[in-house]
């Protein structure tokens, strides 16, 4: 790396941490490199934040559409079997803290049960 030379710039930080070994022939990195534009967008804020000399981070676009598509997938939650309606949230983090949501979903109980069993 210490041949590589130059400034880490905020591009070439992420073009690294998306492939290492193509970025830096010969590094020691021994990951893959951090595929999802969204998780090295949230790596490099936070390194940014933790250090001596952070750098005014402006709206890059590629960050700001990564930051987007990991918005949109934060909407799509993911339940096991059970159906993304009102109220799973909590059901789900109540019943599944003991149980298979397997369980849950079996019954087949009315909302009314479910409301009545929770609270």
């Amino acid at each position: 790396m210490k041949d590589f030379g130059g400034n880490w710039e905020l591009e070439r930080l992420d073009s690294f941490l998306a492939d290492p070994a193509g970025t830096i022939s010969g590094t020691r990195m021994m990951v893959p490199g951090v595929t999802d534009a969204a998780d090295r967008a949230d790596l490099i804020a936070y390194l940014n934040q933790n250090s001596a000399n952070p750098l005014p981070i402006g709206v890059d676009p590629e960050l700001a559409e990564a930051e987007t598509a990991a918005s949109d997938a934060d909407k799509k939650r993911d339940f096991g079997l059970m159906v993304d309606a009102p109220g799973v949230e909590t059901t789900y983090a109540v019943c599944t803290a003991c149980h298979s949501e397997m369980i849950i979903v079996q019954q087949g109980k009315s909302r009314a049960h479910w409301d009545k069993a929770i609270t």
